[in-house]
């Protein structure tokens, strides 16, 4: 049984992740087909740099299905303990593939413990579990529209090519390796117990949980060097009025912006460095209101 409060935030879940899925979908489809009418055009001018953007736009777009067809699953599938326990691991998932809807509808969630104690999962065996697929999937991906590109455009031996696939091959073998680890159906006991493999599985673990912090602290930098280049903007609009008041209230905007990001991205490393056993996250925002609420309780019980 689904609370009401939250089968809305779960509607909305569903529905900014669906959105988000058939963008990426499209996305895919067009670049293929403006690569099509590009290759039946001749061969484009700085051709192994236009093959290396392409991959990069492809393995984006592969990326962001791969997590959103993960955060829908759960979403679908989960309890609202479930839910509400691990709201964190989704909010990095959506983060680093550039969701901000997500995380915000994430931390919108009722600030309350989880009466299923084992509801809760462990930040660091699910990040290593999806980023070890993901890493796989992206890399044979990419590899392989790199591959085709290339020899397309005959850019196979270009030394920046030949350095993305081995980038790229290194990935895919650590991730390989990691499948075993984590995906197996005794890993997770494993994991839980510390026993058997668990020593390997931590380090791969911590490996992801890395990559995954710094994709949020890049996310927040980004957000910082767009209110510092709005700041610009506004300082070298100065001699115009009307543009300078519209680049004050970009200004503004751009720093409630900054605050927004901040706030969800710090709460959501809170909680993937937390232990498993700690208490649910909490979001600032809604301790007052709880405070209210158990205050107006109490009134009615001493009536």
């Amino acid at each position: 049984m689904y609370n009401t409060n939250l089968s809305q935030v779960r509607s909305m879940l569903k529905l900014f992740n669906i959105v988000g899925l058939i963008f990426s979908i499209v996305l895919t489809f067009g670049i293929l087909a403006s690569l099509n009418q590009a290759t039946s055009m001749g061969e484009p001018e700085n051709a192994a740099e236009f093959a290396l953007i392409v991959t990069a736009l492809i393995a984006m777009c592969s990326a962001n299905i791969y997590f959103t067809l993960i955060i829908l699953n759960f979403v679908k599938n989960s309890s609202d303990d479930e839910l509400i326990a691990n709201r964190y691991i989704l909010s990095v998932f959506s983060i680093g593939i550039q969701g901000i809807m997500t995380p915000f509808m994430l931390s919108n969630l009722p600030n309350m413990q989880t009466s299923n104690n084992n509801a809760r999962m462990n930040p660091k065996f699910v990040i290593g579990k999806h980023y070890g697929m993901a890493g796989l999937v992206l890399s044979v991906i990419t590899g392989g529209s790199l591959a085709l590109y290339g020899q397309q455009f005959n850019v196979l031996n270009d030394s920046n090519v030949l350095i993305t696939f081995y980038v790229l091959g290194g990935i895919g073998l650590v991730s390989l390796i990691s499948l075993p680890l984590f995906w197996l159906k005794s890993s997770e006991e494993s994991f839980v117990n510390k026993t058997g493999i668990y020593p390997v599985q931590i380090v791969f673990s911590i490996i992801a949980l890395v990559i995954a912090t710094i994709t949020v602290v890049w996310i927040m930098l980004l957000a910082v060097l767009r209110l510092l280049q709005t700041i610009s903007n506004a300082v070298n609009n100065r001699d115009n009025a009307f543009i300078f008041i519209l680049s004050l209230m970009m200004v503004f905007l751009q720093f409630w912006y900054v605050q927004f990001i901040w706030t969800i991205c710090i709460s959501t490393l809170k909680g993937i460095w937390s232990s498993p056993n700690s208490d649910a996250l909490e979001y600032k925002v809604y301790t007052k209101l709880d405070e209210r609420k158990e205050y107006e309780a109490q009134q009615n019980n001493n009536r």
